[in-house]
C-alpha cells in the first residue's frame, strides 16, 4: 500500500517537473541545457531516496531490487556472458580479516557465514584454473551503504568484461543499518582474499572497482591493507563519484544538492538509538580514514613516509555533491608529497609511485554512467577507465578488440575536466580555485553556518593549503 502511494506521489510529481521543463526551463541551478531525461532523473531518484529516509530499511530495496528492473538487467547482459552465483567465506580474525581494533567484539569479528554477489564472464572463462594473464575485476556496488546489489551493478561488470577482456566478481557486502561499519569492510577485503588465496589469482592482476559507497569502502580497504600489510595490494583502483569526507566539508556536497541525485543524509531510516549522521557508521567515527578516505595521511606518526597505495583513478560529475572530494582528496594528496619530498622522507622515485588521477566530467550528476551507459560521456569515462587499468595491467595484454594505443596516467597527481568532447587538464591552482568557489557559492546561499561544527571548512582549507 504505501509503495503505490509513494509510486503515485513520484508519478505526479514527474508530470509537474515536465510541465515546468517546457514552460520554463529546468529551475535554477540545474543546468539549462539539460535533456528532460537528465532533469527528471536528477529530480526524481532525489524524490525517491528523500522518501526512503522516512520508511523501514527494506523500503527503498524492495523498489530497487524489483522484479521489472531485474529483467532489464538480465536482458542487457550479452547472451554470449555466463553470470553465476558467488559464494564468498566471510573471514574474521583467523582468516586474517581482524576488525576487533575498529571496536568490534571477538563474537561480531569472527561472525561466519558467506557473502553472496555473482560471477560475470565469458563462457571460455568459466573453467578457468590459469590466472597468469588474465585480468579479474572486484566489483563493489554503491547504494549509501544501505542498498544495492552486484547484480544492480551487471552494466558495469559487463563494461569491464567487455573493455578489458576481464572476469568480474561483483559482491553483496552487508547492508546497514542491519550491519554497520566495519561488516562491509569486512566483506570487501573477505572478497579480495578469496580472489588471493581460493583463486590463486596475481595481485597485480586484480582491479578494484566501485562507485559512490562501494568506492568509499574500496579506499578502506585500501587503508587497511596498507596498515596491516596483510596481503599484497591490487594493481590499481577505479572508482566512481566515491565519498571521501563523511562530514561533507566541501562546498559541492551543498550547492549542487539541486542538480545531483542525491538527499542530505543516509537513505533509510535508522534503526539505530540515537542521531547518527550516516546510518552506516557512529558520528565519532567520520574522521576515521576507514570511514572518510579524506582524513588518511602519508606517514606514520614517527613521520616515516607510508608505502604507496596502488594507482587511483576516481570519476565524478561536475554538477554531483561529491565532486569536490575528488579535488581535494588530489590537493591533500599532492600537498603532502611535496611536503615528504622537501624534507627528504620521500624520495623523486617513490614519489612517481603515487597515481591520482581525478576526471571532472561537467555537466553531470552522482553515477551518471548507471543511468545512462550509452550516452557519450559515459562512453568516455568507460573508455578512460579502460585505459587506466590496461596501462597498470600491462604483463596481461592488450584485448585484440582494443585498437587505441594504451598511455600511462601521469605520475603524482592530475586532475582532467572533460565537457565530451573536450578534454582539459588543471593545474593545482586551477583545482583549489575550483574548490574555493564552492565555498564562496555557499556563503551566497546562506550555508556559512556548516563552517563551525561538523563537516569544517577550515579543515578542508588547510588541507588543500
Amino acid at each position: 500500500m504505501q509503495v503505490a502511494a509513494d509510486l503515485t506521489r513520484l508519478s505526479f510529481y514527474a508530470l509537474y517537473l515536465t510541465g515546468a521543463y517546457y514552460t520554463v526551463g529546468p529551475s535554477k541551478p540545474a543546468p539549462r541545457k539539460w535533456p528532460l531525461s537528465r532533469y527528471l532523473t536528477a529530480n526524481l531518484v532525489r524524490y525517491l531516496l528523500t522518501l526512503g529516509q522516512h520508511r523501514a530499511p527494506t523500503y527503498i530495496r524492495t523498489l530497487q531490487e524489483s522484479p521489472q528492473r531485474n529483467a532489464v538487467i538480465d536482458k542487457a547482459t550479452p547472451a554470449d556472458f555466463v553470470v553465476t552465483t558467488a559464494k564468498i567465506p566471510r573471514l574474521g580474525a583467523s582468516g586474517g580479516v581482524d576488525m576487533t581494533d575498529l571496536g568490534w567484539s571477538k563474537e561480531e569479528n569472527d561472525e561466519g557465514g558467506d557473502i553472496g554477489g555473482e560471477w560475470v564472464r565469458r563462457q571460455e572463462d568459466v573453467d578457468r584454473t590459469d590466472w597468469t594473464k588474465k585480468r579479474v575485476v572486484l566489483v563493489v556496488h554503491g547504494g549509501g551503504f544501505t542498498m544495492g546489489s552486484g547484480k544492480g551493478n551487471r552494466l558495469m561488470s559487463v563494461e569491464f568484461v567487455q573493455r578489458l577482456d576481464a572476469v568480474v566478481l561483483a559482491i553483496d557486502y552487508r547492508l546497514s543499518p542491519e550491519y554497520a561499519f566495519p561488516a562491509a569492510l569486512q566483506d570487501v577485503i573477505s572478497s579480495y582474499f578469496h580472489l588471493l588465496n581460493d583463486h590463486h589469482i596475481p595481485a597485480g592482476n586484480i582491479t578494484f572497482a566501485g562507485d559512490s559507497a562501494g568506492a568509499n569502502l574500496i579506499m578502506g580497504a585500501l587503508y587497511w591493507l596498507r596498515d596491516k600489510k596483510a596481503a599484497p595490494m591490487p594493481a590499481c583502483a577505479t572508482l566512481f563519484s566515491a565519498p571521501m569526507d563523511r562530514e561533507g566539508s566541501t562546498g559541492s556536497h551543498f550547492v549542487n544538492f539541486a542538480t545531483d541525485t542525491l538527499p542530505f543524509g543516509s537513505f533509510v531510516k535508522s534503526t539505530k538509538p540515537g542521531h547518527r549522521m550516516f546510518v552506516y557508521s557512529k558520528d565519532t567515527m567520520l574522521t576515521h580514514p576507514y570511514v572518510s578516505p579524506m582524513s588518511y595521511t602519508l606517514t606514520h606518526p614517527g613521520s616515516s613516509a607510508l608505502p604507496a597505495l596502488p594507482p587511483i583513478m576516481n570519476v565524478v560529475g561536475g554538477l554531483e555533491r561529491y565532486c569536490d572530494d575528488g579535488l581535494v582528496f588530489g590537493l591533500k594528496m599532492g600537498k603532502e608529497l611535496d611536503e615528504l619530498k622537501a624534507n627528504g622522507l620521500m624520495s623523486e622515485e617513490d614519489v612517481g609511485k603515487w597515481i591520482y588521477t581525478c576526471d571532472v566530467f561537467e555537466g553531470e550528476f552522482h553515477v551518471f554512467q548507471q543511468f545512462f551507459p550509452k550516452d557519450p560521456k559515459s562512453i568516455s569515462s568507460y573508455a578512460r577507465i579502460a585505459n587506466f587499468v590496461l596501462s597498470q595491467t600491462a604483463h596481461c595484454g592488450v584485448p585484440s578488440h582494443h585498437t587505441d594505443s594504451v598511455t600511462q596516467p601521469k605520475q603524482g597527481v592530475s586532475f582532467f575536466v572533460i565537457d565530451h568532447p573536450n578534454i582539459v587538464e588543471l593545474s593545482d591552482v586551477q583545482a583549489r580555485e575550483r574548490v574555493m568557489k564552492g565555498f564562496d557559492q555557499m556563503a551566497d546561499m546562506g550555508f556559512a553556518w556548516v563552517g563551525g561544527g561538523v563537516g569544517s571548512i577550515a579543515r578542508t582549507v588547510d588541507r588543500i593549503g
